[in-house]
């Protein structure tokens, strides 16, 4: 008879991946090998798995809040790069960069107007990428000290909560 503790469905993917099958019927569990998949139960350790797996949704939902506040296109992360830098160096020395000499050629701004508004984007980008990967790292931080497995997830639902409430 197995002795079954719960332990993920990741144990399921290891005993199947072993060759070995474990069903419960009638209330109880049945194995194609009781002691070698009784001893898989037993020295399975669900930890890495979990962290693994929870920290990857943490990823996942703060790559979709990056989303939300930049384009994807190719090469468009490396154009907000140059167009922070332009509108940094314009405070410093008022000069102006291929960037917004095309901005200001196409609507007719002014440099200031052009500047002004790229360096509030850019405070905006670094504030809001800087918060997703402070919260991303605590997220790595406390699952890696987290010794149950099923508070992996518990944390990062918690983060997951926070980084959906940025506006």
């Amino acid at each position: 008879m197995i002795d079954y503790e719960e332990k993920g469905s990741w144990l399921y993917d290891v005993i199947h991946e072993s060759g070995h099958s474990l069903v419960q019927m009638d209330g109880e569990w049945i194995a194609s090998d009781e002691i070698a998949v009784q001893a898989i139960i037993d020295t399975f350790d669900p930890l890495p798995h979990a962290r693994e797996e929870a920290l990857a949704l943490v990823k996942e939902a703060s790559a979709e809040k990056r989303l939300q506040f930049v384009t994807q296109a190719a090469g468009k992360d490396a154009e907000y790069t140059f167009k922070a830098a332009e509108a940094a160096q314009y405070n410093v020395d008022a000069g102006v960069g291929v960037f917004m000499a095309a901005r200001m050629l196409e609507t007719g701004e002014t440099a200031d107007e052009v500047a002004t508004e790229w360096n509030l984007r850019s405070a905006g980008w670094k504030q809001i990428g800087a918060y997703l990967g402070a919260l991303e790292d605590r997220a790595s931080r406390d699952m890696a000290a987290e010794t149950d497995w099923q508070q992996c997830r518990v944390i990062a639902k918690n983060i997951i909560e926070r980084i959906e409430a940025i506006q």
